[in-house]
C-alpha cells in the first residue's frame, strides 16, 4: 500500500499522506480552508470524551445528554466531487480525489455556520468599517463595552475567520450572557463569556499534555467548558504549562501578562529572559528532572560560563522572573545549577575545540569573569590571547574579593582551570608600571580592558583618619588571604549591599562577637540580595536600616564609636543618589573596629591622555560593542559601566568578544553548542498536587552547638540527586508552549514585487505595503498613486513583495494599518519601535 495518494485541489494535484483528513492534505498544500474547532497540534473534537462535571468558578455544572454526533464547527467545509458539501476534517483522503474549497455553495455555507458562533460571542467590531487598526477605546460607534470585541482585537483567530468569511447581515446582535470571569488565578484570565466552546484548550489539556484539568459537559444541548476536577486550577491538577491559552482561538484564555509576536519568548519563558548570559534555564532543568546531569551541565556551560562559580554566588535574576513564583514560589534554579556543576564529569570536554589559528593576537587585561569568558571565547574563535593579571592568582575579584564561605576556592579553581587551557596567563603584571598600555596596543591587533572595580570608594566624613577603620575591598583582600586585622569585639559595617553583607559575615568570622550592619536603605530597598541577608542573619549580624554615617570618633588615635543619623530618602524624585537625613534622630553605637564598604571605584591610572581612550569618574566610556574612543581597544564587566555581577561580567565578556572577533575580521558569533537539542516530550502528566510542591529548602551545616556552621566553607549542603529531581519536577517548563503550532491565517494580499506585477495595480490613491523576502513587512505607505509610487521603489531596497488597498483617505488608512500592526508586533515596520513614527 502505497504511503501517498494523489487528489485535486482546487484543480491542483497533491500528494496527500494515506490515512490523512482532507483537511491536512489542504495544510499540507498550503490551500487555506477556515477552522476554528481543529488544530493541527490537538486530537479530533469528536474523539474527546465529555466529563461528569466541570467547574466554572465556584458554580459546578452538571453533564446532560451526550448527542450521538457530535458536532464541531463545520466552517472547514469544501465541495468533494460526487459527495456536495462536506467537512474537511473528518474527510479521509482518497485517491482520485477531486476538491472545491471556494465554491458558491461553500461560502454560502460556511457564512451560514458561522451564525450561531457569533450569536453567542461579541461581535460588533466585526462589523465596522473601521475595525482596521482600532483600539476599542474609544469607541466612535459608541457600542457598549461588553458587546465590543475584547484586547485581542486586531490579533484574534476568530476575527480572521470571521473577516475571510464574512458576517451575515441577519447575525443576531450579541446578548451578554453574565457567565464567570476569573480573574484571581495565577498567570493566566479565563472569561467565559468569550468561549466558542471549541474545547481546544480541553484537549490541549487532556490529548496535548495528558493532565486532564479541563474538561467539557454537555449542557443545553451546547458544551460547556470548564475545570475538570475542582473550582480552582491548582486544586485541579492544573500544570500551569499555558497549552490551552496558546491554542485558544479568541479572548477566552489570556496571559495575565500581554505579548506581541517579537516579545512573546521574552515574556513567556522570563528566566532565558532574565538571565544576562541567556540560559537555556528550561532544557536544563527538565534534563536534571530526568536525572540527565551530563547533558544538564552541556546546556549550562554554553552560555554560563563558569557553572560552578555562578552556582555558589550567582545574584538568581531568573528566580525573581521564574513564573512558578506566580503559583507559590519560584524553582530554586540556581541550586540545579549547582549540583549539575558539582557532579560534572566533563564529558562534554571532548566536544569543543577551537578554530584554526588566524594569526591575530588579543590582550586581555584582567583575569576576573569578564575578562576571562572573554579570552576564552575568543580562544575558541582561533585568536591567540595573552591575559594580563597584576594578581598573583588569576580569578581577579572572584579570587580576592569573594570569601571562601560563599565561593569555595575548589569549585573557583575547577572553573578557571576549564576557561585558561590554551591561553597564556601572565599574573604579576601591571599594566601602567610593568608595560605600558600604548605598547600593548602596538604588539597586539586588540586590547581588552577588564580590570574591574578594585577600590574601595572613600567617604569623607570625620574620623576615617583613625585606627580601627577599614574599607571593604581591602579588608576582603586580607580575610581571602588569611590576614585579616584584629578587629576587636564590636564592628560596625557601613553599607547595604552584597560587598558589605560579605564583609560583616568575614568580620563575624574574624573574632568579632557583635557585628552591626547600618545602611541608608529601607530593609526592603537594600541592594544586598535576600539569600545574602537571610545567611548574614543566621551569621548573627545585626542590621540597622535607615541609617547613615556622621561622624566615627575615638580616644589615642582609635576608634571608640561611629555615630549614625537617620536617612529618610536615599534617591530623589527622579531616582538619583541623593539622600537627606533628620539631623534631630541620631545614635551612637560603641566599635572597636568600623568598616566602610559603600561602593568601588576603578584603578584608571594606566590610562594616560596619550591613549585617546575617555573616562568618567570609575568607568571607560564604550560605544554599544564595548569599543573605547580609540579603536582597537575595548574594555568590559564594571570598568565598562557594566552591572556588577558574576553572570553580568561574563555576559558583558561575551559581548566583548563578539565585537573583537568582528573587529579582526571574524563574523562575530561566538556562540558553541555541547548539547544537541531534541523535541522535549510534550506530555506533562497529571501531577497530583503539583500547585502547593513547596520549593527546595537548603539544610545547613551545624556547629557543635547545634547553630548554622559559621566557618570557612558555605553553610548551605548541596542537593542529593532525589532533592534536584524533585525540585527541577516543579518547573511549568513554560518553553513547550513556543512548540505549539497554529492555524494557518487567511490568505494575504501580497503580490511578487515585479514590473510585471506592479503594472497590474491601479493609478489611484490607497495604501502599499511592502514585505521583505521572508514575508516581513517593512514599510506601510498612504500614497496618491499605487502604480506610481510602486514603480518609484523597485530596486530600491530589499522589497520582495507587496499588496495595496485603494482608499481615497489614505492618510487615514496608512494610519489604520501602522496601528494595527504595531498591536501585533510591537514595533514599526522595518524594526522601528517609536510611536512618532506613526505621525
Amino acid at each position: 500500500m502505497s504511503d501517498t495518494v494523489s487528489i485535486r485541489i482546487d484543480g491542483k494535484e497533491v500528494r496527500a499522506k494515506t490515512g490523512s483528513s482532507v483537511l491536512a492534505a489542504a495544510r499540507e498544500a498550503g490551500v487555506y480552508i477556515p477552522v476554528l474547532c481543529s488544530h493541527p497540534d490537538l486530537p479530533d473534537i469528536r474523539a474527546t470524551r465529555p466529563s461528569e462535571f466541570v467547574f466554572r468558578g465556584s458554580e459546578m455544572l452538571g453533564g446532560g445528554p451526550v448527542p450521538e454526533k457530535a458536532k464541531g464547527c463545520e466552517l472547514c467545509l469544501v465541495e468533494v466531487e460526487g459527495r456536495g458539501v462536506v467537512t474537511s476534517c473528518n474527510i479521509p483522503v482518497e485517491e482520485g480525489l477531486s476538491v472545491l474549497t471556494d465554491t458558491p455553495a461553500v461560502k454560502e455555507q460556511r457564512s451560514r455556520n458561522l451564525v450561531p458562533i457569533l450569536a453567542n460571542h461579541p461581535h460588533a467590531c466585526l462589523t465596522c468599517a473601521q475595525q482596521e487598526g482600532c483600539t476599542r477605546e474609544p469607541c466612535s460607534a459608541s457600542v457598549p463595552v461588553d458587546e465590543r470585541c475584547c484586547v485581542k482585537f486586531g490579533k484574534c483567530e476568530l476575527q480572521r475567520v470571521a473577516n475571510f468569511i464574512g458576517v451575515r447581515p441577519e447575525t443576531p446582535k450579541y446578548r451578554p450572557r453574565g457567565l464567570p470571569v476569573l480573574k484571581d488565578g495565577p498567570l493566566f484570565l479565563r472569561d467565559f463569556n468569550l468561549c466558542v466552546n471549541c474545547a481546544r484548550c480541553v484537549r490541549a489539556c487532556t490529548g496535548l499534555r495528558e493532565v486532564g484539568a479541563l474538561g467539557y459537559v454537555h449542557k443545553d444541548g451546547e458544551r460547556a467548558v470548564g475545570l475538570a476536577r475542582a473550582p480552582s486550577p491548582g486544586d485541579s491538577d492544573c500544570r500551569f504549562c499555558g497549552a490551552c491559552v496558546e491554542v485558544c482561538p479568541t479572548g477566552a484564555l489570556l496571559d495575565r501578562e500581554s505579548w506581541t509576536e517579537t516579545t512573546k519568548m521574552d515574556v513567556l519563558v522570563p528566566c532565558r529572559k532574565a538571565c544576562p548570559v541567556g540560559t537555556d534555564v528550561p532544557e536544563y532543568v527538565r534534563l536534571i528532572s530526568a536525572g540527565r546531569d551530563d547533558e544538564a551541565i552541556e546546556v549550562i556551560r554554553e552560555r554560563a560560563l563558569l557553572p560552578l562559580v555562578l552556582g555558589f554566588i550567582c545574584l538568581r535574576p531568573c528566580e525573581a522572573a521564574c513564573r512558578r513564583g506566580e503559583v507559590n514560589e519560584p524553582v530554586a534554579i540556581c541550586e540545579l545549577k549547582r549540583h549539575a556543576a558539582l557532579r560534572d564529569r566533563k564529558g562534554w570536554r571532548a566536544k569543543i575545540r577551537p578554530a584554526a589559528d588566524t594569526g591575530r593576537t588579543v590582550a586581555v587585561v584582567g583575569s576576573g569573569p569578564a575578562g576571562l569568558s572573554a579570552a576564552f571565547l575568543l580562544r575558541l574563535k582561533g585568536h591567540s590571547v595573552a591575559v594580563l593579571e597584576s594578581e598573583p592568582r588569576t580569578g581577579g575579584v572572584l579570587d580576592w574579593g569573594i570569601p571562601s564561605f560563599r565561593l569555595p576556592r575548589k569549585a573557583l579553581e575547577d572553573d578557571l582551570a576549564q576557561l585558561t587551557e590554551g591561553l597564556e596567563i601572565r599574573n604579576l603584571v601591571k599594566v601602567g608600571e610593568d608595560v605600558a598600555l600604548d605598547a600593548l596596543a602596538e604588539k597586539f591587533d586588540a586590547v581588552l580592558l577588564a580590570t574591574g572595580l578594585p577600590r574601595s570608594r572613600r567617604l569623607e566624613i570625620g574620623g576615617t583618619e583613625l585606627r580601627g577603620v577599614h574599607w571593604g575591598l581591602d579588608f576582603l583582600r586580607q580575610f581571602n588571604a588569611g590576614k585579616a586585622p584584629a578587629l576587636g569585639k564590636r564592628v560596625v559595617v557601613i553599607g547595604g549591599g552584597n560587598v558589605a553583607v560579605d564583609v560583616a559575615r568575614a568580620a563575624a568570622r574574624s573574632g568579632a562577637e557583635e557585628v552591626m550592619m547600618a545602611c541608608l536603605e529601607c530593609r526592603d530597598a537594600m541592594p544586598a540580595s535576600a539569600s545574602e541577608i537571610e545567611e548574614a542573619l543566621e551569621d548573627g549580624v545585626e542590621i540597622m536600616p535607615s541609617w547613615g554615617p556622621k561622624l566615627v570618633s575615638g580616644e589615642d588615635g582609635r576608634v571608640g564609636a561611629v555615630e549614625l543619623v537617620e536617612c529618610t530618602r536615599v534617591l530623589d524624585g527622579r531616582g538619583r543618589f541623593d539622600p537627606a537625613f533628620n539631623e534631630d534622630n541620631t545614635t551612637i553605637l560603641d566599635a572597636d573596629s568600623v568598616i566602610f564598604a559603600v561602593g568601588q571605584d576603578a584603578d584608571l591610572s594606566y590610562i594616560s591622555t596619550s591613549t585617546g581612550i575617555r573616562t568618567g569618574r570609575s568607568s571607560i566610556e564604550v560605544d554599544l560593542g564595548q569599543m573605547t574612543a580609540r579603536p582597537g581597544i575595548f574594555a568590559a564587566g564594571d570598568i565598562a559601566g557594566q552591572p556588577g555581577s558574576a553572570v553580568e561580567a561574563i555576559a558583558s565578556g561575551r559581548r566583548a568578544a563578539s565585537s573583537i572577533d568582528k573587529y579582526l575580521g571574524g563574523d562575530g558569533n561566538v556562540d558553541f553548542q555541547l548539547w544537541t537539542r531534541v523535541l522535549a516530550d510534550r506530555r506533562l502528566r497529571r501531577a497530583e498536587g503539583f500547585a502547593g510542591r513547596r520549593r527546595h529548602r537548603t539544610r545547613k551545616r551545624k556547629d557543635r552547638s547545634g547553630g548554622v556552621a559559621r566557618d570557612s566553607e558555605p553553610a548551605g549542603i548541596p542537593c542529593d540527586g532525589k532533592e534536584a529531581a524533585a525540585e527541577a519536577a516543579r518547573c511549568l517548563q513554560c518553553d513547550l508552549r513556543l512548540s505549539i503550532c497554529g492555524n494557518p491565517s487567511p490568505p494575504e494580499k501580497w503580490h511578487p514585487f515585479t514590473p510585471e506585477e506592479i503594472e497590474k495595480a491601479p493609478s489611484a490613491e490607497g495604501v502599499i505595503v511592502l514585505l521583505d523576502e521572508k514575508k516581513e513587512t517593512i514599510r506601510i505607505s498612504g500614497v496618491q498613486d499605487i502604480r506610481k509610487a510602486l514603480r518609484a521603489e523597485l530596486g530600491k531596497g530589499k522589497a520582495r513583495f507587496f499588496h495595496f488597498e485603494e482608499d481615497r483617505m489614505y492618510t487615514k488608512k496608512e494610519s489604520e494599518l501602522l496601528q494595527q500592526y504595531m498591536a501585533r508586533h510591537g514595533k514599526m515596520p522595518g524594526g522601528g519601535d517609536e510611536e512618532d513614527e506613526l505621525f
